[in-house]
C-alpha cells in the first residue's frame, strides 16, 4: 500500500497560522519551522474536537474562577455570634467556628507575633486568612487586615484566632463582646 504525500508546506493549507487539510488524515503534522514543533492538523475532526474542548475548557475554568477571585479581592471578614453560643468567622474563605465555652481568654495586640507561616491559606499584600502557624502559639487560624490594628487574639482550648477588620474599631467592639462572654458569672 502506497503511502500519499501531503505537501504541508503549501500556503492554502495554512489558514491564519494553522495547518488546515481535510484531506490529510494526520493528527498532527510537523510545523513550517521544520523539527521545530507539532502542530493540529485542523482539518482532523478528532484534532478539532480537541482544540475546541480545550478552548471550552480554559473559558470555564476563567468564568469558574473569576467571581473567586473579585470575592477574595473585596473580603471582608466578620465574627457572628449565633443564639447556639457559637461564634462563626463569617468570611468568603476559610471558614471556621467555635463555641463560646472553647475560650480560654481574649486580647487585644498591637502587633502580630513574629516568624508566622502560612501553612494552607491566602497571603495577599492586603490580608491574611486560613491555617497559619505561629512562635509561640502553634497551629492558628488567621483573619486580619495586615495594617489594620489592634488585632483580636482569641486563645481556644485547641489553639489560637487572630482577627481584624478593615476599619479600627472592629477587633474592639468584639474584644468587649467576647470579653464579656469569657468572665465569671456572663
Amino acid at each position: 500500500m502506497q503511502e500519499e504525500e501531503y505537501l504541508e508546506d503549501e500556503d492554502r493549507y495554512w489558514l491564519t497560522g494553522t495547518y488546515c487539510n481535510p484531506d490529510d488524515k494526520r493528527f498532527c503534522v510537523e510545523g513550517r519551522a521544520a523539527g521545530q514543533s507539532m502542530v493540529f492538523n485542523m482539518g482532523n475532526p478528532v484534532a478539532k474536537t480537541l482544540i475546541y474542548a480545550m478552548y471550552a475548557a480554559l473559558i470555564a475554568i476563567a468564568v469558574w474562577l473569576i467571581p473567586g477571585l473579585l470575592a477574595m479581592e473585596f473580603v471582608s471578614f466578620d465574627l457572628e455570634l449565633r443564639k447556639d453560643g457559637r461564634i462563626v468567622v463569617d468570611t468568603p474563605v476559610y471558614p471556621y467556628e467555635f463555641s463560646r465555652e472553647e475560650i480560654i481568654r481574649v486580647e487585644l495586640l498591637d502587633t502580630m507575633p513574629e516568624n508566622g507561616t502560612r501553612t494552607n491559606g491566602i497571603g495577599a499584600s492586603e490580608y491574611l486568612a486560613g491555617h497559619f502557624e505561629y512562635q509561640g502559639y502553634g497551629e492558628c487560624m488567621v483573619y486580619i487586615f495586615s495594617e489594620n490594628a489592634p488585632y483580636l487574639c482569641i486563645e481556644l482550648k485547641d489553639g489560637y484566632v487572630f482577627f481584624s477588620t478593615r476599619d479600627d474599631d472592629g477587633a474592639r467592639e468584639w474584644y468587649e463582646k467576647l470579653n464579656g462572654l469569657t468572665e465569671p458569672n456572663s
